[in-house]
């Protein structure tokens, strides 16, 4: 099977940083992983709170996620089938600085944390990739701020949503407009009239705690080019490797 990029879907190579190691590399490497089902609001770390493993998604997406003393949260970072959930091990830290949990359910290989630090210190293959994935995750937070900070609250549902497209094995979103504003930093009744622009103008369809992609061509053309710089940062970990 193939998802809709045509990038083959089976689990060995579901992941990309896992995809682009040679076939025996890969072969040890996933000896020390168990792939698990990752369900939902599956919380993978929280604050202060131990990080036990780091997860390679081969589908679903995870958010990380900053709260406020008020109650507030933003989403500083999703990740997918292209990268690696757990950036805080690779930095040496075994207990978590926020929050992180799975948005849409998916499975992922599961590994432990004192495995991922030792091959983030040998750098090895998968550790140079891994050091490539955290320095393209700090380039795509600095555009996550200019983008939270200068563009419409339409391009950055935009965006997100078509993030949450490309990490989904189906155009159906399991997403209310409570999640998509903590997501945003924005109030739910801003999200909801945003939502319902993009449904009256036939991009999306939302019911009952579900959004649907009805036109992705045309989201491509509403959002930001915050999206096109955030894929393009996560593709070069591994374009010389191809």
């Amino acid at each position: 099977m193939r998802d809709r990029w045509g990038n083959p879907t089976s689990p060995l190579i579901g992941n990309r940083l896992v995809a682009a190691l040679t076939e025996d590399d890969r072969r040890e490497f996933l000896r020390s992983c168990e792939l698990v089902d990752l369900p939902q609001e599956h919380s993978f770390y929280a604050i202060d709170r131990p990080i036990t493993h780091g997860y390679f998604l081969v589908s679903g997406m995870s958010s990380e996620l900053i709260y406020l003393k008020d109650g507030r949260a933003i989403d500083t970072g999703s990740v997918g089938k292209d990268g690696f959930v757990g950036l805080p091990l690779l930095f040496g830290e075994t207990v978590g600085t926020h929050d992180c949990m799975m948005q849409i359910p998916g499975r992922g290989w599961r590994v432990r944390a004192e495995i991922i630090q030792e091959i983030y210190r040998r750098q090895d293959f998968l550790g140079i990739l891994l050091h490539r994935y955290v320095r393209a995750r700090l380039l795509q937070a600095s555009q996550l701020a200019a983008c939270n900070l200068l563009h419409t609250i339409k391009e950055r549902l935009v965006r997100w949503l078509l993030t949450a497209h490309d990490h989904s094995a189906s155009d159906q979103l399991p997403l209310t407009h409570e999640f998509l504003s903590e997501m945003l930093g924005a109030n739910r009744s801003t999200v909801t009239i945003t939502a319902g622009k993009l449904d009256a103008a036939g991009l999306i369809e939302y019911r009952r705690g579900e959004v649907r992609i009805r036109d992705r061509e045309g989201l491509l053309n509403t959002t930001c080019e915050c999206y096109a710089t955030i894929n393009n940062s996560s593709r070069r970990i591994t374009e010389t490797c191809e």
